[in-house]
């Protein structure tokens, strides 16, 4: 009854309000109204639903940017196993020979997120350039889950770390592992004025080495691998970073520029989600993954099946899954010890998934 009462009061309204207008008043008002109900039907067409559309609405690749390592696995995964193009994303990634030009790149916006990058680079960079970009994927190293190591020359007389005061040690260019051996450094007793650090390019580390061009190295894997299934170096230390800074020790996370996080949540969710299966694809099948790294890092063909049977892995966490406490007690460890030069709260640098 009270709907048929509400026809018939709308209806009369329409009559009278027809009945008022003109004939050029009413020939005008039937042409704009199909008119403005094609707009409406275009733009609910057209409108931005998120993840309701297949493909993001990006008219180019999202870039990213990596170091040729075994932590960078991940993405190599993701590229290779077709997992960005399944989740409606063109990636597009080169490679970077110093992790400061990666950090550089982010903040500055010329590439869109990094699958990896250390936390030895990111809270200086978070300190320089403040809500520049937010961390989601974690790793960190445990007793059985690592990649650093220090590695001599196989006829060596280094024996222990504490040899290696008034020595030359190498390490690939830029912050990063500049202030990971630091922080060893410091963890095992031994003075920074004690050590004379060498950086040099990530894919000669090996070379450099053997050269003589320093006594020791501070690297992650799949170098310290090659240079020892190649017969000519071998472990002075393993695993420094859990053994002398903490454990469990986190490492790396992922970054994505806080202005492509903003402005293109869709292909962040997508990016996101296409690291989650490249994650679980490394723990359920670790041998195919590693295989990835073939391609995208500098194992010689002559080893490369013991390079990748001895490979360990670092421990992978998502988003929501990483040990923020740890990641702080790094920060504050890194303050201290004057490495990094003022203090942070890492709850800040997390970012929520879209």
């Amino acid at each position: 009854m009270l709907w048929n009462c509400h026809d018939t009061l709308y209806f009369n309204l329409r009559i009278i309000y027809f009945r008022k207008m003109s004939n050029n008043q009413y020939k005008t008002f039937w042409v704009i109204i199909p008119i403005a109900l094609i707009i409406i039907l275009l733009i609910i067409i057209n409108w931005p639903i998120g993840t309701n559309k297949n493909v993001p609405p990006l008219d180019r690749p999202i870039k990213t940017a990596y170091i040729p390592l075994t932590a960078n696995l991940p993405l190599f995964v993701a590229m290779e196993k077709g997992f960005f193009q399944k989740n409606g994303i063109r990636v597009e990634a080169v490679e970077v020979s110093n992790p400061n030009d990666l950090a550089t790149a982010i903040v500055s916006n010329k590439i869109d997120f990094a699958t990896v990058m250390a936390y030895t680079i990111i809270f200086p960079s978070a300190l320089e350039h403040p809500n520049a970009f937010k961390l989601f994927h974690s790793t960190e190293e445990d007793e059985k889950n690592y990649t650093a190591s220090i590695v001599v020359k196989k006829e060596s007389t280094l024996k222990t770390i504490d040899d290696l005061r008034g020595k030359k040690v190498g390490v690939y260019g830029g912050l990063v592992q500049t202030n990971f051996l630091k922080a060893i450094l410091v963890g095992a007793g031994i003075k920074l004025s004690e050590v004379k650090i060498v950086e040099i390019n990530p894919r000669l580390q090996i070379q450099g080495l053997l050269a003589g061009e320093f006594e020791a190295l501070s690297t992650t894997e799949p170098t310290s691998n090659v240079a020892t299934a190649k017969g000519n170096a071998r472990l002075l230390v393993e695993n420094p970073r859990v053994k002398y800074i903490m454990n469990p020790f986190p490492s790396t996370a992922t970054v994505v520029g806080t202005a492509f996080l903003s402005e293109h949540p869709v292909e962040t969710r997508a990016i996101l989600k296409s690291l989650d299966e490249a994650v679980d694809f490394i723990k359920q099948n670790p041998t195919e993954a590693k295989r990835f790294l073939l391609k995208y890092t500098p194992i010689p063909s002559e080893v490369e099946s013991q390079v990748l049977n001895d490979l360990k892995l670092l421990h992978y966490l998502k988003p929501g899954e990483e040990n923020v406490k740890s990641v702080q007690r790094l920060a504050d460890y890194l303050y201290d010890n004057k490495i990094v030069g003022n203090k942070l709260n890492v709850n800040e640098l997390f970012g929520a998934r879209p």
